[in-house]
């Protein structure tokens, strides 16, 4: 059986009323969702499990445990679990230090067969957590993609831009 991961961030809805009270951010007045970008990620996930005829996808986020309604959503879109990645941090590095941890603990034996994450957050837009992610786990990582496709025999056709070049990369794994 496959087994997916696919890490989400919230972030605030655009149509949020932003409001300062004392000098700081009123947060009382701004609503989380699930980062599109994620999203996306999220749909391609469950298109693979469809693709080859079943398997696990579970969803990992470092959000607040206010933020586990914004997060049912993954489930009512037919991702199988949700996993909140707790710590103290809320940088890049830390974040990805967060849910590397999670991911080995939670999958002890191996880490998932394909683990997706969204291009960059609406809110800083860093697109530095999916790369420090697979940094802190030991993998290989392909960013800017703008294409997965499910070939047969558990291939998967991934295609983005490099350096303004369209590419396409083909990977193969083990069922």
């Amino acid at each position: 059986m496959m087994h997916i991961a696919v890490c989400v961030c919230l972030v605030p809805d655009t149509a949020s009323v932003f409001g300062f009270s004392d000098g700081t951010l009123d947060r009382s007045r701004i609503t989380e969702v699930i980062n599109p970008y994620d999203e996306y990620a999220l749909e391609a996930a469950l298109q693979l499990k469809e693709r080859f005829g079943g398997g696990e996808v579970t969803v990992f986020s470092h959000a607040p445990r206010s933020g586990s309604e914004a997060l049912r959503k993954t489930l009512a879109m037919g991702a199988d679990r949700v996993v909140i990645a707790e710590g103290e941090g809320s940088d890049s590095w830390q974040t990805a230090s967060i849910l590397a941890h999670t991911l080995t603990s939670w999958y002890s034996a191996a880490l998932p067969e394909v683990i997706l994450c969204g291009r960059q957050s609406t809110d800083f837009g860093s697109a530095e957590v999916p790369g420090m992610l697979a940094e802190r786990l030991g993998l290989p990582s392909v960013c800017a993609v703008s294409c997965l496709r499910a070939g047969r025999m558990a291939c998967f056709v991934l295609n983005g831009k490099l350096r303004e070049a369209l590419r396409c990369w083909r990977f193969q794994f083990l069922l």
